[in-house]
This record gives C-alpha cells, sequence and structure tokens, in this order.
C-alpha cells in the first residue's frame, strides 16, 4: 500500500477528529450535511480547477480549443443526464468515481488494487451507513431505485475490502485505515466518512501529483475558476430557492443537489481529462 506518509495521516487524523466529535455532537444533521457538500465541493475545486493548467501544457492552438470544447460539452451532458435520468447519472457517477480514486490515490499500483481501494471508498459508506446514504441519494435522485442501488453498493464495497486489504503489502496498516473509515460511516454518517477522505487525502494528494508532474502552481488560474463555480453554485441554488418555504430542510435538499450536480458536471471531464493524460503518458 504505498501512501505517502503525510496525507496518509493527514486522512487517519481527520477520521479520528470525526469519531471524537461524533461522540458529542450529532454529525448526520441537516447542518453537518451542508457543511460537508460545501467542503467537499471547495476541497474538489482547486485539483479541478487545475485541468485548466494540464490543458495548456498538454495541448497549444486547435488541440487545446478542441479540449476545451470536449470539456465543456461533457459538463453539459452531464447537466442534461441529470435532468432526464438522475438515477442513471448516479449510478455511471459512482462507477466512475471508483475507478478514479483508485488510479489516482495508486497510480502506480495493479487494476485491481485500484480498483478495489476505489470501490471501498465508495462502497463502505452503504455498508455502514445504509439508511444515510439511502435519503442522501433520495435527496439527490428521488426514491425509485435507491433502495436497490445501495443494497448493491454495500455488497460491492465489501468484496472491495476484502480484496484490497487481501492484496495490501501492508495488509496491516490497509486495515487499520479501512476499518477506521468504515467505523466513522457508522458512528458520524457516510457524508462526514466521506468528506475525510476527499478533503484530507484524495484531493490534496492528487493536487500536489499534477503540479509535480506539469511543473507549474497554476494558483491564480485554480483561484478564478473555483470562485466562477462557487458563484454559478450559489446563484442556482438561491435561483432554486425562490417561491419555496424558508426553511433549513428545504434549502438543504437544494443545496444538496445542486452540489451534487457541480461536482458530477466537473468531476467527470475531469476524470476523462486524466484518462487522456495517463493514456498519452504511457503511449511516450
Amino acid at each position: 500500500m504505498s501512501l505517502s506518509a503525510r496525507p496518509y495521516s493527514y486522512f487517519f487524523f481527520s477520521l479520528l477528529l470525526a469519531l471524537v466529535l461524533s461522540a458529542w455532537l450529532s454529525l448526520e444533521s441537516s447542518v453537518w450535511w451542508v457543511v460537508c457538500s460545501a467542503l467537499v465541493l471547495l476541497a474538489g475545486l482547486p485539483h479541478g480547477a487545475y485541468d485548466m493548467v494540464i490543458m495548456r501544457d498538454r495541448h497549444k492552438g486547435a488541440w487545446l480549443v478542441a479540449m476545451l470544447f470536449g470539456y465543456l460539452a461533457l459538463v453539459g451532458a452531464v447537466i442534461a443526464l441529470w435532468v432526464l435520468e438522475p438515477l442513471v447519472l448516479l449510478v455511471c457517477f459512482l462507477a466512475y468515481s471508483a475507478y478514479h480514486f483508485g488510479d489516482s490515490d495508486f497510480a502506480n499500483a495493479t487494476y485491481l488494487h485500484k480498483v478495489s481501494w476505489g470501490s471501498s471508498i465508495v462502497g463502505l459508506p452503504a455498508l455502514m451507513s445504509n439508511s444515510t446514504v439511502t435519503a442522501l441519494f433520495t435527496v439527490l435522485t428521488g426514491p425509485g431505485g435507491v433502495a436497490t442501488l445501495v443494497n448493491g453498493l454495500a455488497l460491492f464495497g465489501l468484496v472491495a475490502v476484502l480484496t484490497h486489504i487481501y492484496g495490501a503489502r501492508q495488509r496491516v496498516r490497509a486495515a487499520a485505515l479501512l476499518a477506521t473509515y468504515a467505523l466513522v460511516c457508522w458512528a458520524a454518517g457516510a457524508l462526514v466518512a466521506f468528506t475525510c477522505y476527499f478533503v484530507c487525502f484524495h484531493s490534496p494528494l492528487h493536487l500536489q501529483h499534477w503540479r509535480r508532474k506539469v511543473g507549474v502552481n497554476g494558483a491564480g488560474t485554480i483561484y478564478g475558476l473555483s470562485l466562477l463555480v462557487i458563484g454559478v453554485v450559489a446563484g442556482a441554488i438561491w435561483a432554486a430557492s425562490l417561491g419555496q418555504p424558508t426553511t433549513f430542510d428545504i434549502f438543504d435538499d437544494i443545496t444538496l443537489r445542486y452540489t451534487f450536480v457541480a461536482i458530477a458536471a466537473l468531476t467527470v471531464p475531469h476524470m476523462t481529462l486524466l484518462v487522456i493524460e495517463n493514456v498519452r503518458r504511457r503511449r511516450t
């Protein structure tokens, strides 16, 4: 299990902190759902915005324009699919994310090791916090088909965890990390556990990796695009809230829904770009 010490430590510490907080606070309330959604969006934007730096570094002229057009076309396709078939989008997004997490966090590992890691991250919340995940997915897509999806995801997560630990070079460390992640899913809620992973491990590790590979800091591009997306999402939430009863639960549902759509719409082209760049790198 080739985790570098620092991001591994940050991830593990955040999980322990979540466990301590869960003993004193209810982290599965609507307030924490909004807080976690905001943290995931804010953490994901910098390493997603860095895609522009990658594209400008790897492509010039007409190829850069074509890449930008394809990127924006995928954003539009994701939004259209959410409007037409939100459950289909959710299933595809979860499957794609499971591959991306493994491929990004363990770039040099075997395919099975990558997929089992990403599938563990995606599947364990459904296994250990079934009711919370069901409630979250229902807000995102409506109730139809959600129970079947969550139960299937839970079973898949269990198989993935056992596969990942069995194939890990350091089984004790792999088992300890995934066991703690599972415990946080159970004690503090699925969204809190995933926020710990995404904010304290995946996003910073991913951004650091690509900054080192490209050799460009890109801070101006990151902050500029991140602020633009935050403005668009905030505007969409405000527009969707017009005419709705002014209750926190309504605001919570709208925030979750539009934050998910923003993350999905930006993540799918982000993951596709990285697949393309990794294939190009292996061929050269």
